[in-house]
This record gives structure tokens, sequence and C-alpha cells, in this order.
């Protein structure tokens, strides 16, 4: 719950600020920097806790994936509104 509703979020604002103005390699590299360190700290808590457990085939190279693909989707999706915005403010 708290990765879900507090760390996730903030570590992707603070993704999309530290890649506002990155080229496609950039955002890409930067967007591994925050997510490797994310689904290392899932796989070891899964592993040494009970705070996380895995459902069917799940584990932590598909939680990687997903929190890498999110990162990248909010990253197009905030470069989609901030072409808009710029845009409106040139009319």
């Amino acid at each position: 719950m708290l990765f879900s509703y507090l760390i996730f979020p903030v570590t992707c604002v603070y993704y999309n600020h530290a890649s506002k103005d990155s080229k496609l390699p950039g955002i890409v590299i930067k967007c591994m920097l925050f997510s490797i360190p994310s689904a290392i700290a899932e796989h070891f808590i899964e592993k040494n806790t009970k705070l996380v457990q895995y459902k069917k085939g799940w584990n932590s190279y598909y939680s990687f994936i997903s929190i890498a693909f999110s990162f990248l989707f909010v990253r197009l999706f905030m470069a989609v509104v901030r072409k808009v915005e710029k845009v409106q403010a040139n009319n």
C-alpha cells in the first residue's frame, strides 16, 4: 500500500522532473535508474519478508517491466500535456 499510494507517485513526479528536458536516450536511462532500485527493493522485500507475496507466475522481473512502463507512459502523457499547454499559451 505504501509503495502504490505514496512512494511510486512521488518517484514518478521526480522522474518526470528529472527527464523533462531529456532526449529519448536520457529518458530511457533515467527510467532505468528509477525503475531498477524499485524492483530490487521489491524483490528483497518479497524474498526476505512476508510483506509482498506474488500471485501465480508474477515475479520481480514483471514488477520491473510494469514500473518502467508506467514511468514511460506517464512521461509520454506529461509530454503531450506540455505540448498542448504550449500551443494554448501561444494562441
